[in-house]
């Protein structure tokens, strides 16, 4: 996907960036015949549904930090630190990788329960020269009570992961008060999914952040949308 196409779906990225994406869709097709880390195996499959679908969260991001190449003060927080988001479950390094490719001003952790993608996704990471990402191997739920990310993060993000109701009380532990949690759904689950979900997110200390809908071709109608939280309380 050229960049002027990635432009033309709502996703305006620099030369840079996308000279990144270009060579983490390689490194991740690479690793794919070595693990099976995505089903997607055409170029423009992996392209539509894991770049361009990872890539809808930058909106959320710029929300945060403006869109110049200095981030400005995380939601909530006066101190201009560099943002923190930690990926749960990003399996093969989505979205976390492709949005670090694009958002080197961005600090991206990202965590995942089997050992040998962490240990793929950490290949690329490094083959990628992207220096603000962390990988971590773990559980999301016992790193989300652990010192090192509780409360640490200021964004986090979840795709293909787990029900909703699971992965806000997930999401919960990782954030500081006033961050947020965005979870990549399909609309048609969505409404099901954010009712079941209602009780956990109040019990944690989360409230509703909004939706942003999202197709994966710009001439379709809408089909995915990111469910958004905001975290009001400690202790989550």
């Amino acid at each position: 996907m050229t960049r002027d196409e990635l432009r033309a779906a709502g996703c305006d990225v620099s030369a840079d960036g996308h000279a990144r994406l270009v060579a983490f869709v390689e490194v991740l097709r690479a690793e794919n015949v070595r693990l099976n880390l995505t089903s997607a195996r055409a170029l423009a499959d992996v392209w539509r549904v894991h770049i361009f679908d990872s890539l809808a969260v930058l909106p959320v991001l710029d929300d945060l930090t403006g869109t110049g190449s200095r981030p400005a003060p995380a939601a909530g927080d006066a101190s201009g630190r560099t943002l923190r988001v930690v990926d749960i479950g990003c399996g093969g390094g989505l979205p976390g990788l492709p949005l670090a490719c694009v958002r080197p001003d961005i600090r991206f952790t990202l965590i995942d329960a089997t050992r040998r993608k962490t240990e793929a996704v950490r290949r690329m990471a490094a083959g990628l020269g992207l220096t603000n990402v962390e990988v971590v191997w773990g559980r999301a739920e016992a790193l989300a009570v652990s010192p090192a990310h509780r409360e640490q993060y200021d964004v986090t993000l979840a795709r293909a992961v787990a029900e909703l109701r699971v992965l806000v009380g997930y999401a919960a532990g990782f954030l500081r008060v006033g961050g947020q949690a965005w979870v990549h759904k399909t609309l048609a689950a969505a409404d099901a999914e954010v009712a079941a979900a209602q009780a956990v997110a109040r019990r944690v200390g989360l409230v509703p952040a909004g939706r942003r809908c999202y197709a994966w071709q710009p001439d379709r109608p809408a089909e995915h949308v990111l469910i958004g939280f905001r975290k009001v309380a400690a202790g989550g």
